[in-house]
């Protein structure tokens, strides 16, 4: 996996006001920021791809819950593009690519899919039933288990959570159930052990929930 494909790099370098105020102030400078940044992430996806690897983690935080950090046609201009160049390096080599963003990427999951992405991490915000509907059958699909729920919730709440995550995207051979992102220390042991039990109980295939 790669955590700083495009977006990640002003973000992790300048932190995300300054990143978004340059955007703002300085559109084409910014452009020209972004491709320095990118030729870094071009350097390394062509030495992952001499890799004996099958499946490569794609990591950019370009949304939020609501959806995208900024316009999608600015990143049809500037991200997408690059996206497009860098996973052909691992998709040319037979190493299918799996996108992983925080928040919402339902809007831009068709750009995602022009770009190339195998497959996407979803966390809760993103419409797992519109996703499942459109690139069920094609692509690799994880997560939208809400770790709130694993959090805050009692067994029933957790039951209802995982079924319904099955009962959208379960008939998918492509779909993983999961936590999107790391199970912290906070979540109760004993929720966190029924949530795997429930797992194992209805998770295997032939789905049957």
């Amino acid at each position: 996996g790669y955590y700083c494909t495009t977006f990640m790099w002003p973000v992790m370098t300048f932190g995300l006001e300054w990143t978004l105020k340059a955007i703002y102030y300085d559109e084409e400078r910014f452009r020209r920021l972004l491709d320095k940044f990118a030729q870094i992430s071009l350097r390394d996806f062509k030495a992952w791809a001499q890799c004996d690897i099958k499946v490569f983690i794609s990591h950019d935080d370009i949304c939020m819950s609501e959806g995208p950090l900024v316009s999608p046609d600015w990143l049809r201009r500037y991200v997408f593009p690059w996206y497009r160049r860098l996973w052909h390096e691992l998709k040319c080599r037979g190493i299918r690519v799996i996108f992983c963003s925080d928040g919402d990427i339902t809007p831009i999951v068709d750009d995602l899919v022009e770009a190339g992405a195998d497959g996407f991490i979803m966390e809760p915000s993103c419409n797992l039933e519109l996703i499942t509907e459109k690139y069920g059958d094609e692509k690799i699909l994880i997560g939208n288990v809400d770790l709130r729920v694993l959090t805050l919730g009692d067994r029933r709440a957790i039951l209802n959570e995982v079924l319904r995550c099955l009962k959208t995207s379960g008939h998918c051979q492509g779909y993983f159930i999961n936590v999107t992102g790391s199970i912290p220390d906070n979540v109760p042991i004993e929720n966190l052990e029924y949530y795997f039990e429930v797992c194992r109980r209805y998770g295997r295939r032939p789905i049957r929930v």
